[in-house]
């Protein structure tokens, strides 16, 4: 099979120039403040003493999510791993999966964002948290009509963690070199497959970008740097597709 060929059969997973990233933070059951009684659990040592500010990343405003994710410096996302140009202070088409310990122990997806801006530089959401805090930042803006918040029985999607090319330490795991060129582990292809399925089943549709949008993208093309094991993933994911239709 061509490259082209298996880019066609990644775009049946991710989207035309679609961008990936893993996210990590406390796990809440509703990430709404105004609805959930407790504080984000677990998520590292910062919300030992502090309330976490992806307590709110899926609590809505005005049809859009503002997503949190905390990072060692002042500038939360490295903008290039995700196809931007140098100093670009923002990338739209992003695709991000949220992910926290689970209360009875495990590493595992709790929901995803689809059509995510992310920016370069923490902004101040347009809503306060409940209780108020001193600041309330983000970093991604998502459509909430594209995301999906698992209900805490259904977070049963494994992130591996532990080994080399798992989700290690970090806040926030790319699926991209340091140029922006798309490196799907196997991990990460499992993962995409499951959450396909899940919203298939929920009647959830991610349309590919326009051509206006892509022609307008800051992205300077990924390319999609397959492994040959990562292409087969790929191919029988596409077969089961093409005979479930």
């Amino acid at each position: 099979m061509s490259d082209t060929a298996a880019d066609r059969r990644i775009r049946d997973l991710l989207g035309l120039d679609e961008r990936l990233i893993f996210i990590r933070g406390g796990h809440c059951e509703h990430y709404d403040s105004g609805r959930d009684l407790a504080a984000p659990q677990g998520g590292g040592s910062h919300n030992e003493h502090a309330i976490g500010a992806e307590r709110d990343n899926f609590r809505p405003f005005k049809g859009e999510y503002y997503v949190y994710t905390r990072a060692p410096s002042e500038h939360p996302l490295n903008l290039t791993r995700m196809g931007a140009v140098p100093g670009a202070a923002e990338v739209g088409g992003v695709m991000v999966v949220q992910v926290a310990t689970r209360p009875e122990g495990g590493q595992a997806v709790v929901g995803w964002f689809r059509g995510a801006t992310a920016y370069a530089a923490f902004r101040e959401r347009p809503f306060a948290s409940r209780p108020r805090t001193r600041s309330n930042p983000y970093c991604l803006r998502a459509p909430a009509d594209r995301a999906v918040l698992l209900e805490p029985d259904e977070r049963t999607i494994a992130v591996p963690k532990g080994k080399s090319g798992q989700m290690g330490q970090s806040q926030v795991r790319y699926a991209s070199d340091a140029s922006g060129r798309l490196l799907l582990a196997d991990w990460m292809i499992d993962i995409l497959k499951d959450i396909k399925k899940r919203e298939a089943a929920r009647g959830v549709v991610a349309p590919a970008p326009t051509p206006t949008q892509a022609e307008t993208s800051t992205a300077t093309g990924q390319g999609r740097g397959l492994t040959p094991g990562q292409r087969k993933a790929v191919e029988d994911f596409a077969m089961a597709r093409a005979i479930e239709h």
